[in-house]
């Protein structure tokens, strides 16, 4: 018997990341920048004691934060401590400095687009995946 999934999200406003994924250039361009944000919780469950529930949800939408018109990614965390996202903007500014904010606060809705990234269960590592439709 497997045992469901239960997304953590809540009807709070949450803070957010901001991502100008089409302007990142050399070896995390095209998509490849997801590689550090996998790289990033991997190692911080290894250096913490989480053992809890949570879930990073994302959703891209126009911007023009980064001074130009464009989308970005923008990836929202419920169930994990504040200082998280902090720590993950500051890993992904060391690669890429001038494509990634702390930025705006958000209702995130499915209903908005907003889907699940990464989720972990229990402290476990993160899981990647797709939805199903």
């Amino acid at each position: 018997m497997t045992t469901a999934i239960r997304l953590k999200i809540d009807k709070n406003t949450a803070p957010t990341i901001e991502i100008d994924m089409w302007e990142i250039k050399g070896d995390y361009a095209d998509g490849k920048w997801h590689i550090l944000i996998h790289n990033y919780i991997n190692a911080w469950l290894n250096n913490t004691n989480f053992n809890q529930t949570a879930t990073l949800w994302s959703v891209v939408a126009g911007s023009v934060n980064f001074n130009h018109n464009g989308n970005s990614c923008f990836i929202a965390a419920f169930g994990i401590p504040d200082d998280f996202l902090v720590g993950l903007q500051e890993c992904l500014a060391t690669e890429f400095p001038t494509q990634v904010r702390l930025s705006d606060e958000f209702l995130v809705t499915r209903n908005d687009g907003w889907r699940p990234y990464l989720h972990i269960e229990k402290g476990n590592s993160c899981k990647p995946w797709e939805e199903e439709y």
